[in-house]
């Protein structure tokens, strides 16, 4: 991606912390800058629109343990057929395989925090696998989701492998 040259005012105190935290990362504050500016444009400029909140990983897995499978999977659904169209509406992006995977991979996994994903292809087919630690519901709902993404919206078939804290999907 090009890089362009381009001077902000910023607020003294809020470069203090930057410069403290690019140290912590061991990386620049243009590159920390970068970092910031990418997951704001990518994600968190929708966060408001949609009514987001933030809570703890340990948190949200306790809450997690607490809903019925059955549940997750009813509302992980929904989320995939029907709110993603939202979603990707008002991100103003077309839905179609590449802006798919693109979703997935960059937003859901990245600033949405919601696994770590490893996409491939292998055998002609898609292989999107996600990585958490927030347990067997979490690894249900991001199959509900994800699947459904593809089944609705892309007549793809999805082959489900769940484990307890990951979850493979194979689109064929």
């Amino acid at each position: 991606m090009k890089t362009v040259g381009h001077s902000f005012r910023i607020n003294e105190e809020y470069l203090a912390v930057l410069q403290e935290e690019a140290e912590k990362q061991t990386i620049s504050v243009n590159a920390l800058m970068n970092k910031i500016l990418q997951q704001y444009t990518v994600f968190g400029r929708f966060t408001e629109r949609f009514g987001m909140i933030t809570v703890g990983n340990h948190m949200f897995a306790d809450i997690l343990e607490c809903c019925p499978e059955e549940d997750l999977v009813r509302i992980g659904k929904t989320v995939g057929a029907s709110n993603a169209k939202d979603f990707f509406r008002t991100m103003g992006v077309t839905l179609d395989f590449k802006t798919m995977i693109y979703i997935i991979t960059k937003v859901f996994c990245g600033p949405a925090g919601w696994a770590k994903c490893d996409h491939y292809v292998a055998s002609g087919k898609e292989i999107l696998h996600f990585r958490h630690n927030l347990g067997a519901n979490w690894s249900k709902f991001i199959a509900a989701t994800v699947s459904s993404l593809f089944e609705s919206f892309l007549d793809k078939k999805v082959i489900i492998e769940l484990l307890r804290n990951a979850v493979t999907l194979t689109i064929e």
